[in-house]
């Protein structure tokens, strides 16, 4: 997370208060310390079965336990029965908890899974007098449980970071003066008094003061916000000046910041496709091994075979039978990416766009506010036949309602506001065209070519290039005026870190003229342009390139958030760059860079590439080790101790792996 320039003294009021102790640090996720983890009693994974991973007090006590009575065992001078059961109790001891599982599990009247199966091979070969590699495997099989579980928690330690940034406190302006009260009893339109170094309570607007906001907890950005009245704030960010006077716009549950939690538990709830499959192997490969394991145990020496031999070979089979390290890890891995895309101010709604996006070779952006800064400025008013003055005012008051980039420039050249607006009337916007008005009674166009066009209004051709918004009252052509937008300043270096991370065809679709669209395109290199198109031409556009796109790769629309939700809809998948704004209009998407850089694209796009990469490499190195041991466990020559240590190693491997998925950058 970004560093909050705050005093010690202060921020103790105002942040929720952190676990005292050190954290173990695995990339950018801080594992809490072992006392912080006691609370967590019973984990269950979200799969179609459910694995416990119990982290607690108890059951580190029963492992320690057992470890020292097995070396004691070991170490100790004796021989014969008091070894053997000194074996048996260590395993025991180990193996209590799991028995508590399947105990539960009959109660609840479940079928048992391979829990049982690994007890069946522990007593198995106890049975055929292997007594220390049988007490050493239940050892290693919990003991790679207990890590499994102290991972996981990691993964929920994640998630408290981000709870943490919520406020705790609001300073409530009554009539009788300033009240301390909690943000969940703040109502729309109440007045708060945020002081230096606190948390926003809620989200609003600035009454009163003038401050340096730091809204990097919430967008990524590090940039301070130059804040003054009238500017939007943000629960859970920090105003780093002076003292502000706020109103409140939102109810603290739907504020920005709870919405993001609320985004990444919804995620964290979903399953990928590569999840459920994962799923449905492992229900068929518990049975399945369980199903050889008897027949080589039972069948084989019932057929002539030594029974010695081949129940050893039935025992190392089933100590092979979980599949938990893999149907943990991966999920693992896909949460992972989502937590550290949020890091950055980046909501992904599904932990399967992490999946579209990684596998993404065709990008469509459009380009006013995504490609371009979205901060349009009024190089020329060409009237004809009017007044300079009075074409530029028409001109804002039919934008008077509308929020596109175009209508701020007019109202603010024109110094048009809220108030002047209460004689305009019937506003139409009119997508990749431009708007429809009555003021005072007159019908006003206000719009590109193609729409005065449409209506079979004359208009003058500019005599310059460039991007021209053209007026005409009662149908009476009024003059155009001349507008300019540029490329973000970091626009070009996005898009190449694009095409390494493997987009190979990036595309613009703009309803702008195309002798304004062509440079911007050509300055980015990219690789097809589509200008003057109307909300359904692109629309169109989206089906051909969909069509002409490689079965396994995907599509990404990324967009503003205005008057593109068709085209979001249409795509594979669909990005909002500055979500933060666009989120305010209710617009929804399956990536929302709430931040205004469009960089964080490509580190949105490497972070889930990186997940991506690590769940399959997982999946793969998963099955190869097991195929491996299988075949030599299968051909006798792999013993219960090497099976019990290979699923040990690569059960912590896997989940170590995973997690390095939370500190992609």
């Amino acid at each position: 997370m970004a560093k909050h320039l705050v005093q010690e003294t202060e921020i103790q009021e105002t942040r929720r208060p952190q676990p005292h102790g050190r954290a173990l640090a695995f990339g950018s996720v801080k594992l809490p310390e072992l006392s912080q983890l006691m609370h967590i009693r019973k984990r269950r994974a979200r799969y179609a079965k459910s694995y416990v991973r119990e982290f607690s007090m108890q059951v580190i006590l029963l492992i320690l336990a057992a470890v020292l009575l097995f070396i004691l065992v070991c170490a100790a001078p004796v021989n014969g029965l008091p070894k053997l059961v000194g074996y048996a109790l260590s395993a025991a001891v180990a193996a209590f908890p799991l028995v508590q599982r399947l105990v539960a599990k009959v109660i609840d009247r479940k079928m048992p899974d391979e829990d049982l199966l690994v007890l069946i091979a522990v007593i198995t070969v106890f049975c055929l007098g292997e007594y220390a590699p049988a007490a050493c495997a239940m050892i290693l099989y919990r003991i790679s449980e207990l890590l499994e579980s102290f991972v996981l928690a990691g993964g929920e330690g994640a998630a408290e970071n981000f709870r943490d940034l919520l406020p705790e406190k609001a300073r409530l302006e009554t009539a009788d003066g300033p009240v301390d009260t909690v943000p969940e009893a703040l109502s729309v339109g109440d007045v708060v008094r945020v002081l230096p170094h606190e948390l926003f309570p809620a989200d609003g607007i600035v009454l009163e003061g003038r401050s340096q906001g730091d809204f990097s907890s919430l967008t990524g950005d590090e940039a301070l916000v130059t804040l003054s009245r009238g500017s939007a704030v943000y629960a859970g960010c920090v105003n780093e000046g002076s003292e502000l006077l706020v109103q409140t716009t939102e109810a603290f549950e739907s504020c920005a910041m709870a919405a993001r939690l609320k985004t990444l538990s919804k995620a964290s709830q979903t399953r990928t496709r590569l999840e459920k499959l994962l799923t449905r192997i492992s229900s068929i490969y518990v049975p399945v091994l369980a199903v050889l394991a008897l027949l080589i145990g039972v069948a084989v020496p019932l057929s002539g075979g030594v029974w010695k031999i081949w129940l050893h070979r039935a025992a190392v089979l089933l100590l092979l039978s979980s599949p938990s390290a893999l149907l943990l890890s991966v999920p693992l891995a896909f949460r992972g990416a989502v937590f550290a895309a949020a890091e950055h101010g980046v909501r992904i709604e599904e932990e399967e766009t992490i999946s579209e996006l990684a596998r993404t070779r065709t990008m469509v952006f459009g380009k006013t506010g995504t490609i371009t800064a979205g901060e349009y400025t009024i190089t020329d008013v060409c009237p004809d036949g009017v007044e300079a003055r009075d074409l530029l005012t028409i001109a804002a008051a039919a934008e008077s309602y509308s929020r596109h980039p175009i209508a701020v420039a007019l109202k603010r050249a024109a110094g048009w506001t809220a108030q002047n607006a209460q004689s305009v009337l019937e506003v139409e916007e009119l997508p990749g065209r431009g708007v429809s008005a009555f003021i005072e009674g007159r019908h006003v166009y206000v719009g590109n070519a193609a729409l005065l066009e449409e209506h079979g209004i004359w208009y003058k051709v500019p005599a310059r290039a460039g991007a021209a918004i053209h007026v005409a009252v009662e149908n009476i052509y009024w003059g155009h005026i001349m507008v300019s937008d540029k490329p973000r300043e970091n626009a070009f270096d996005a898009l190449e870190e694009l095409r390494m991370l493997g987009v190979s065809n990036m595309v613009m679709l703009t309803g702008d003229v195309l002798s304004v669209s062509r440079p911007i395109a050509s300055s980015l290199n990219f690789d097809m342009v589509k200008a003057e198109l109307s909300p359904e031409a692109k629309v169109n556009a989206i089906e051909y390139l969909l069509s002409s796109k490689g079965d396994n790769s995907r599509l990404c629309y990324v967009g503003d958030g205005i008057h593109d939700a068709a085209l979001r809809e249409k795509a594979d998948l669909g990005a909002v760059i500055h979500g933060l704004r666009a989120e305010k209009d209710g617009v929804s998407a399956d990536v929302c860079i709430l931040g205004n850089d469009i960089q964080t694209l490509p580190l949105t796009m490497r972070i889930c590439a990186a997940a991506y990469r690590i769940a399959w490499i997982n999946t793969f190195a998963f099955a190869a080790v097991k195929l491996v041991l299988l075949i030599l466990a299968l051909a006798g020559a792999l013993p219960v101790l090497g099976a019990a240590i290979a699923e040990a190693v690569v059960t912590v491997l896997a989940m170590f792996h995973a997690l390095r998925a939370f500190g992609t950058r």
